[in-house]
């Protein structure tokens, strides 16, 4: 039997929807489940539907389907907070009910809301005519993604990146930061923590923001590429980095929000995590501008960059029939359900095809009917293991298991030679961590490496935008003699790929700068460790760490720089330090050695939450870190970026996007606590009126 993660984020919200299911005991034994379109879709990505049914529920609908009624047993209603929601709730207890004289649908109803309920929908439930069926009503605080056991999502829109950091979004951003915020909240109220809060503040360190739209520099390349733009003029202040402010607006209202709920919260969360002191690091995407470009060839993220998997877990897998009929099959990789999905996503490619293979020829020689068709002491290659499970199908399920991820490690190796990878990965990683693989300097060489590959006609588009990209952010800007140099490369640009340069300045990089400029120092633009020092990497293009990994480590040690990462409000008591875990330079402005030890102190969970997408290079890094370091860290965001995807978000962050009115809808006060209907009269006539300290502003 597996071991049950019981730190898992999954399993917390799992456990927290089967508990409130778990705690409605009508007389009759048998209830009903019915969901909405939103409250399914989360429910469903964490429980399945036999989970459901064994508690003894003997139906799960869908409240927006005709359904037939069952007056002899109670329901159990999961519903976003939303009128639409609320509206067919009370259709049910007014209009569907059998018979022509339509009454009620069921014997009674348990409304559980998966977020915080608006003050006006929760004056219409208590005043309506089903309020007399309502047996209890709770907001569980369940509004996220829990994508993975570490990982969480807080998509507050359809633009989440171009809402935190386009310089046309005001009115949006604000929006998204509430309904953010509003999500973080269901994300700690799962974790019962209760977390000291820090963010990024790079101002301190870079007197140069203000400046940056007065640069004459910044003028030149704007004045440059105006004809490449949308033909706005734009506004001299919308230079200015968004990034150094929108981690610190963020870290500042979710404390203001949490505060209140924490305060008002009946299940004691304060009390509860009294014994931990848990800390929550907000970020924004200047922090790691290598991450979002570079190319990752670890499982997960290879397959995610270079196959576009829907979702970042679907895909449709191609196959054919012993009688070569070409069928297609959905296929979910899931770390609960795929182990091998599970154990190797977070391996470098080549260890990955490289396990499988030893592990399908061990399969093979332990079976006499595999062993019949291909020859155990052979090399295996992937297209031989698959066509020895395609003519076999008494062994379906090894099939399925195995097929799938050598179908799509064959996929990314074709991909990875067609492309050249490996010699766009080599100066990647050269430029990145400014060392060769053997750790000496690179020189002026890979200038005249980059320019050729660059110049390759064959080369595909995307991996070419990348390579300059990183090229910019490495050099801290282009300069006149680059500029000529690249001169046929940046001609060759479309439209959009050049918005895209230009529109990295908003997250604070520098995107041209003078000959006698010399390079922003420490005190300006903060130049994180890129590699581990004097640890030699397994592979020549996985050198780079993310800046993920050095902000938590020193985190854990407790020499985070304060400067960098201020507290927001008070901070956790002294403690005696634990041993340092350095790697390679401080995160402090002064340099020192890094020593790779063990922390004597575990207590704490870390909460990571990156604003404007997070990569699966830095996922990669909270499991790897994890299991290091003996430690619950976990990260969320507002969404996972690829590299692709990052792209097209960064060319459009100085248009303009319609995005529909959105109005925010504002709640103050905490139900949590499961509420009998006749408590409905504590309240009051006036509902208003009544003390309440929780204001929901997540959009309606």
């Amino acid at each position: 039997m597996a071991t049950v993660d019981l730190t898992s984020i999954k399993y917390l919200l799992k456990n927290k929807i089967l508990e409130s299911i778990r705690a409605v005991k009508p007389p009759g034994k048998w209830k009903v489940v019915v969901v909405d379109k939103q409250s399914l879709k989360l429910i469903s990505s964490v429980l399945k539907l036999y989970d459901i049914l064994e508690e003894d529920v003997s139906l799960v609908e869908t409240i927006t389907k005709s359904r037939q009624p069952y007056t002899d047993k109670e329901a159990i209603y999961f519903l976003t907070p939303t009128k639409e929601s609320v509206s067919r709730f009370i259709d049910d207890f007014t209009k569907k009910g059998p018979g022509w004289n339509k009454g009620a649908m069921y014997a009674g109803a348990h409304l559980f809301f998966t977020g915080a309920l608006d003050d006006a929908m929760f004056t219409r439930l208590a005043t309506s005519k089903p309020a007399k069926y309502i047996k209890s009503i709770k907001e569980l605080f369940i509004q996220f993604n829990a994508y993975e056991s570490k990982v969480f999502l807080t998509t507050p829109s359809a633009y989440p990146f171009y809402n935190m950091y386009s310089p046309n979004a005001n009115e949006s951003r604000d929006r998204d930061i509430a309904a953010t915020v509003d999500r973080l909240v269901c994300v700690l109220a799962t974790l019962n923590s209760n977390p000291y809060v820090r963010y990024y503040n790079p101002q301190t360190y870079c007197p140069r923001y203000e400046k940056l739209a007065k640069s004459k520099t910044q003028q030149k390349f704007l004045d440059d590429t105006q004809n490449l733009l949308d033909g706005n003029q734009i506004q001299h202040s919308k230079n200015v980095p968004i990034a150094p402010s929108i981690a610190k607006k963020m870290a500042e209202a979710f404390q203001t929000k949490y505060k209140d709920f924490v305060k008002n919260d009946p299940e004691n969360i304060a009390l509860n995590s009294s014994d931990r002191q848990d800390v929550i690091i907000f970020l924004d995407r200047s922090v790691d501008m290598y991450s979002p470009l570079l190319h990752e060839f670890t499982y997960q993220a290879m397959v995610n960059d270079l196959l576009d998997l829907e979702q970042g877990k679907k895909y449709k897998q191609v196959y054919f029939t012993k009688n070569d009929q070409e069928l297609e099959q959905d296929v979910v990789l899931d770390e609960e359900i795929d182990k091998m999905w599970a154990k190797y996503r977070h391996y470098h490619i080549a260890d990955t095809i490289d396990d499988i293979s030893k592990s399908f020829k061990q399969l093979v020689g332990e079976n006499k009917i595999l062993s019949t068709v291909g020859k155990s002491d052979a090399k295996t290659t992937l297209s031989q293991m698959k066509k020895i499970l395609e003519s076999i199908p008494e062994f379906q399920e090894l099939q399925d298991t195995y097929s799938t991820h050598i179908n799509l490690t064959k996929m990314c190796m074709s991909i990875f030679d067609s492309f050249g990878l490996s010699e766009i990965g080599s100066i990647e990683q050269d430029l990145v961590t400014g060392v060769t693989p053997d750790g000496d300097r690179i020189t002026d060489d890979i200038d005249a490496d980059l320019i050729r590959v660059l110049a390759n006609h064959e080369m595909e588009e995307t991996d070419r935008i990348r390579l300059l990209m990183i090229y910019l952010v490495a050099k801290d800007g282009i300069k006149d003699i680059d500029r000529r140099r690249l001169q046929e490369v940046l001609e060759c640009m479309n439209i959009d790929d050049k918005r895209g340069l230009l529109n990295m300045n908003l997250l604070n990089v520098r995107t041209d700068r003078n000959e006698g400029e010399v390079d922003r120092t420490s005190s300006e633009l903060y130049k994180w460790p890129k590699y581990i020092e004097n640890e030699k990497a397994k592979f020549d293009l996985s050198r780079f760490v993310p800046a993920m990994h050095f902000i938590i480590e020193s985190q854990v040690n407790k020499d985070l720089d304060e400067n960098l990462f201020p507290w927001l409000g008070e901070k956790p008591s002294t403690e005696e330090k634990v041993t340092p875990i350095h790697l390679m330079g401080s995160l402090r402005s002064t340099k020192k050695e890094w020593k790779n030890q063990s922390p004597t102190n575990q207590n704490g969970n870390i909460i990571i939450f990156m604003v404007g997408g997070v990569t699966y290079s830095e996922i990669r890094t909270i499991y790897k870190l994890s299991k290091k370091l003996k430690k619950n860290i976990y990260i969320g965001s507002t969404h996972i970026t690829t590299p692709r995807d990052f792209l097209e978000d960064l060319k459009t962050l100085r248009r303009k996007i319609d995005q529909p009115k959105i109005p925010i809808i504002s709640s103050n006060i905490i139900r949590s606590s499961i509420i009998p209907i006749h408590d409905f009269s504590l309240l009051g006539p006036k509902l208003k009126a009544s003390p309440r300290g929780f204001r929901s502003q997540t959009p309606i």
